[in-house]
């Protein structure tokens, strides 16, 4: 007959073996502010000569790690998931106005130093309200797009050190791309190369414990 004492043991045996299998993951909700200076490179001639100024954006983000419930958070080095609003200037304000973007974005690591830095790329991808696009009347100028909704791509790569252990610096460099995907024509696309410069805030410090 298993007694009190026999149940205890038992427990405290199963509650060791889970604890030495398992390890504390923190993933806290994150909100980033960023800022983006770069240019407008253009692909073709007929929009060279109507860059003008330099590109300007700024963006703020909601997003959480992987919690390493899945194989694959593990593999990847607990990626970061969320979703952004950014708007841009995209230099001419005359003739190709500004985007406004909602999109969706994942951040791998590429390397981490503890909890101190880490190296990581970023894939984004969403939609984008551009106010002006190519109108024969009104905007014959704009060949880059041809329609108010567009689809927008990001690429960066960019390094976060810690600042404190609940705030973030970011640097990114990254490029953009702005293209209705020839749904209507013109649609040169709008190509973007910019610097960015950002900070991060951990809102929580949530854990979870999960299995290794």
């Amino acid at each position: 007959m298993v007694t009190v004492k026999n149940r205890l043991l038992i427990a405290i045996l199963v509650l060791t073996t889970l604890t030495g299998k398992a390890q504390l993951v923190k993933n806290p909700f994150i909100v980033e502010a960023k800022l983006h200076t770069g240019m407008n490179l253009p692909f073709y001639k007929a929009l060279g000569y109507l860059v003008k100024d330099d590109i300007y954006a700024f963006d703020i983000s909601l997003s959480r790690p992987a919690d390493g419930k899945n194989y694959w958070d593990k593999l990847y080095r607990y990626p970061r998931q969320g979703l952004g609003f950014s708007c841009w200037s995209l230099g001419n304000n005359d003739v190709f106005g500004k985007a406004y973007v909602i999109y969706t974005f994942i951040n791998i690591p590429l390397f981490k130093y503890a909890e101190i830095f880490s190296l990581n790329y970023q894939l984004a991808a969403g939609g984008a309200y551009l106010p002006k696009s190519f109108n024969i009347y009104t905007n014959h100028l704009d060949r880059a797009i041809g329609s108010h909704t567009n689809i927008y791509i990001h690429l960066g790569v960019n390094g976060r050190i810690a600042i404190s252990p609940r705030s973030e610096a970011v640097i990114e460099a990254a490029i953009t791309h702005f293209s209705n995907g020839k749904t209507k024509s013109p649609n040169y696309g709008i190509n973007i190369g910019a610097f960015s410069f950002g900070f991060n805030y951990f809102l929580n410090k949530n854990n979870s414990l999960v299995s290794n």
